[in-house]
């Protein structure tokens, strides 16, 4: 999909701004899923050596429910391959979403600047000037 020209430099920061948004929740999902993931590892490597007929409580939604490792494993198994599948998705997606980020900086020639810069750049010159003097655009922080 192309990205429509945008006419003002509000424009180009509540679009750049909506991008860097939606970065910022896909990495959100990312790592919840990731935490995720890792309690279920944790899980099954404690199971795994465990008698199968040994009982287990499993917690489903907000119910603790009574099972046994025999039927607790493959489930939880399940659960964690699919959160595999989920956390590659997201990865795709973030990366695509991040190639529209930096495709859309360098479109606008759009400068991310460091906290502390307090709004200039280097040599003294206000960071929103452009070469040619015509303003551009300016330091998103």
């Amino acid at each position: 999909m192309a990205e429509p020209v945008l006419r003002s430099e509000q424009e180009v920061l509540a679009r750049f701004h909506e991008l860097r948004q939606g970065v910022s929740t896909l990495f959100a999902k990312l790592n919840d899923i990731e935490t995720e993931a890792a309690e279920h590892d944790l899980v099954l490597k404690q199971l795994e050596p465990m008698d199968k007929g040994r009982r287990c409580y499993r917690m489903i939604g907000d119910v603790l429910v009574e099972r046994t490792v025999a039927e607790t494993l493959p489930a939880v198994q399940r659960n964690r391959e699919g959160l595999g599948n989920v956390m590659k998705q997201l990865q795709a997606q973030l990366e695509a979403q991040q190639k529209a980020l930096a495709a859309f900086q360098q479109q606008y020639k759009i400068r991310v600047g460091q906290p502390g810069e307090a709004g200039s750049s280097e040599g003294g010159k206000p960071a929103a000037a452009s070469k040619d003097g015509k303003g551009g655009a300016g330091v998103l922080c």
